[in-house]
């Protein structure tokens, strides 16, 4: 993360799509996709997130999102973007079927293992007996704000869903991530206070807790 924005002065093209085969499914709607987690500052030692063996103040940063719909989803086009001092789209689907409480995690970077941006479970991020976790990459240029902002979902300029944080409880400064409690349909605090039992820093493709969805 960053503590201070770097979107102002960024431009404002999005990263290419995913070239992938045409994906099935239905339109997602508002409210059939939900912001669950946010990772904003990785931890100096334990905040390597994207499980690929370095921790990274950039590259660890990520975005989970999960279908809380009854149906599968076509996520091509859909859009992804962070809002500080200025709104920049930093990732939109290609090719992605993603089916109810099917996850997706977005890094912005690092040495990803298993599938990445393919469309297809990832095998790292999977959860035995849970429902599947797809893995992409964002603009890794485009930081989340340690000082907080808005992460929104847009499909055609229709919004479908976003996520606020910054305000006290929910800071993105802490080391760890911001997260909803309880998952899918709370109000955003801090992963080490929302998982009272572990005190985790972050569950990417997981509920806080660490269990499948």
């Amino acid at each position: 993360g960053v503590t201070e924005s770097t979107t102002e002065n960024a431009p404002t093209e999005s990263s290419p799509t995913e070239r992938l085969p045409e994906a099935s499914g239905q339109t997602p709607a508002s409210g059939d996709l939900v912001v669950n987690e946010l990772h904003t500052d990785p931890d100096s030692s334990k905040g390597d997130a994207n499980k690929d063996g370095t921790v990274s103040s950039k590259f660890d940063e990520f975005i989970e999102i999960v279908n809380v719909s009854g149906k599968v989803l076509n996520m091509t086009g859909v859009e992804v973007h962070v809002s500080t001092s200025s709104k920049v789209k930093v990732f939109t689907f290609g090719g992605l079927s993603l089916g109810p409480r099917e996850v997706v995690v977005l890094f912005a970077g690092g040495n990803l293992q298993g599938e990445v941006g393919t469309g297809k479970p990832n095998s790292v991020f999977g959860c035995p007996g849970g429902k599947n976790v797809y893995v992409y990459k964002y603009q890794a240029s485009k930081a989340l704000s340690n000082g907080g902002g808005t992460v929104t979902l847009e499909l055609a300029g229709s919004l479908l869903t976003s996520f606020q944080y910054g305000a006290k409880g929910c800071e993105g400064d802490k080391n760890q991530s911001v997260t909803r409690s309880p998952d899918l349909t709370g109000s955003c605090a801090l992963h080490s206070v929302a998982d009272v039992n572990t005190k985790t820093l972050f569950s990417p493709g997981r509920q806080l807790d660490g269990t499948c969805f």
